[in-house]
């Protein structure tokens, strides 16, 4: 009985065996292994997210660097586009200008032109005036030339009184 009477006692005021002990710190090592081992495969997932993450954040900064790439090209384009068109403007106004001077400069000789035409003209009037003023003079004197001459033959003609 005292076998029976040891294994109730044990029973009743367990005592913990070199095995139980063994178990129990096996078990809490496994628990602490398992609780670490889900703590690293959750650091793990994370890491693979956090690496994913990362991954992808670099793919994003890469397609930005490319995209601002294109767009500072596409504003050099702009830029030199602008550039030309400035220039094209200014030498298209540069030539108007030369042209609108040369127009001014052709209305100017031609209106000098018709100063002396009208100048050329009213001094040809003048001259037609003049010689029809001479041309009329003349008349006069041939016309009184002519009435000299005919008294003269007239008075020829008449016998002269012999005294």
């Amino acid at each position: 009985m005292a076998a029976a009477g040891g294994d109730r006692g044990r029973r009743q005021n367990p005592v913990p065996s070199s095995s139980s002990e063994r178990i129990a710190r096996q078990q809490a090592k496994l628990t602490r292994d398992l609780q670490s081992a889900a703590e690293m495969a959750a650091g793990a997932v994370g890491g693979f997210a956090g690496h994913a993450a990362l991954e992808s954040a670099m793919e994003e900064v890469l397609y930005l660097r490319q995209r601002d790439q294109q767009l500072m090209d596409q504003v050099t384009a702009l830029v030199k586009t602008q550039r030309v068109m400035a220039e094209t403007y200014q030498a298209a106004q540069a030539a108007a200008d030369r042209r609108e001077a040369e127009y001014k400069e052709a209305a100017a000789a031609s209106e000098a032109r018709a100063v002396a035409a009208e100048a050329a003209a009213a001094a040809s009037r003048r001259r037609e005036a003049s010689m029809r003023k001479q041309l009329k003079s003349q008349a006069k004197t041939i016309a009184a030339l002519k009435v000299q001459r005919n008294e003269a033959r007239k008075g020829a003609a008449q016998p002269q009184c012999q005294e």
